[in-house]
């Protein structure tokens, strides 16, 4: 599963993050409708064509401690309700109130998501850091 990180704002005047993520992930709709039963959704939207039906939820985090003990985030996903798939996701979050980066934002929004079931084939995202760091001791490794 790959994920599409697109930084769409990151104003530092005022701290706040903007990121919106391509996600294509096949998902368990009816673990999905659990999960969002426990959230005070803010904004709803559906769209339905043809063979198309795209579902839109936004909510604000409210458990501090899930973050990382900063500012929770305002969650949007995006999500098609005929076939099982998470499109998209986009955070909010005061930057000014919160240590987390764009890969602590998705690291903890899948772990919870596979942790409740929704997503189907999880594997955890790694960072580019995490990548070169472990190719890096890789290469120590075979040198000595």
């Amino acid at each position: 599963m790959d994920f599409i990180l697109t930084r769409t704002h990151n104003n530092t005047c005022t701290g706040f993050l903007t990121l919106r993520v391509k996600v294509n992930a096949k998902i368990n709709l009816e673990k999905m409708d659990l999960y969002l039963s426990d959230k005070q959704i803010d904004i709803t939207d559906s769209m339905e064509e043809h063979a198309i039906a795209i579902k839109k939820v936004a909510w604000q985090e409210r458990d501090k401690a899930l973050w990382a003990g900063g500012a929770a985030p305002k969650i949007e996903l995006t999500y098609d309700v005929h076939y099982g798939f998470l499109l998209t996701v986009m955070f909010q979050l005061d930057k000014k109130r919160s240590e987390l980066d764009e890969d602590g934002l998705m690291r903890i929004f899948t772990a919870t998501l596979a942790e409740h079931g929704v997503l189907e084939d999880y594997e955890p995202p790694r960072s580019k850091y995490a990548k070169k760091a472990a190719a890096a001791a890789k290469r120590q490794e075979s040198d000595k």
